[in-house]
């Protein structure tokens, strides 16, 4: 077969440092990972429906939880699209996931999904490690697995 160009997926508005560092596709759906989008590198999702030959924006997702007390950092630094649901993880201090789904035209937050200890110290509390929880997810069925690199 052969490859044939489409179009550049932009959101609608912008600038976005590391727009696209994380993609995913499935059917009519297509998400975009911008980690570093917003305060405090954030995060944001950009997503796209395919509609009449051409994908058309579907939103911004961004993790319902951030607030400016326990900010996420990096949310979207790793997708994962299948069958209308998609899980976003945010590896930032603390890790975490969320699950959202595709429901009466939008995108809905379902779940959040944390470790209960994000971080372990020595015994003299002079070092710290991050598990970073979120740094990669996946899909399959009804499965959600998210990494935590940190934590080996």
């Amino acid at each position: 077969g052969t490859w044939t160009w489409r179009q550049l997926v932009t959101p609608p508005s912008g600038p976005y440092q590391s727009y696209s560092i994380t993609v995913d596709v499935d059917g009519d759906d297509l998400v975009v990972g911008v980690p570093r989008e917003g305060g405090q590198f954030a995060g944001a999702v950009h997503a796209f429906r395919w509609a009449d030959s051409t994908w058309t924006y579907a939103g911004r997702l961004t993790d319902p939880g951030h607030t400016p007390q326990e900010p996420t950092r990096y949310f979207s630094h790793a997708v994962a699209l299948e069958d209308g649901r998609l899980v976003v993880g945010a590896p930032g201090s603390p890790g975490r996931a969320g699950l959202f789904e595709w429901s009466g035209g939008a995108w809905a937050h379902r779940a959040a999904l944390l470790l209960d200890s994000p971080y372990s110290c020595d015994a003299e509390i002079t070092s710290c490690r991050y598990d970073e929880f979120g740094g990669a997810v996946a899909l399959a069925g009804a499965t959600v697995v998210v990494g935590a690199p940190g934590t080996a």
